[in-house]
């Protein structure tokens, strides 16, 4: 019964939910980057990734898994979620400004990168909305 309480008051708290989610798929996205980057880079771009390379991937997976737990460490108290939900505009926008600069520039690009571009733009802007309701609002 413990445990379905503490679950329950849990999702009642609808930002420090968002946070855990971006958290969630933020820390999903580093470990692929990192974790397997041979996998991710054959997934995309079907080639090989140089083994001098493979620092940049566990480079990027560390910035996500850094990211990921400063939103949990965010989601804990409500005078942090703003941060938290700033972080994740700075993020999401971040990634999506960097596949539009790729699609402007670069020859040739993946099919998914302005559906990606897309998403994150979405995604950000909702952050952003709750970031700016979280002044007039408490969970």
């Amino acid at each position: 019964m413990f445990i379905y309480a503490k679950t329950m008051n849990w999702l009642r708290q609808p930002t420090s939910s968002l946070l855990r989610w971006y958290a969630v798929f933020i820390a999903a996205a580093g470990l692929f980057y990192g974790a397997i980057p041979q996998f991710t880079v054959q997934l995309f771009a079907a080639t090989d990734v140089h083994p001098d390379s493979l620092h940049v991937f566990r480079a990027i997976m560390g910035l996500y898994l850094g990211i990921a737990l400063f939103l949990l460490l965010c989601s804990r108290h409500h005078r942090h979620h703003r941060p938290g939900l700033l972080c994740v505009v700075l993020f999401m926008w971040g990634l999506a400004a960097g596949r539009l600069l790729s699609i402007m520039i670069d020859p040739t690009w993946p099919v998914f990168a302005p559906v990606a571009a897309t998403i994150e733009t979405l995604l950000g802007l909702y952050a952003l909305l709750m970031a700016l309701a979280s002044d007039r609002n408490t969970d």
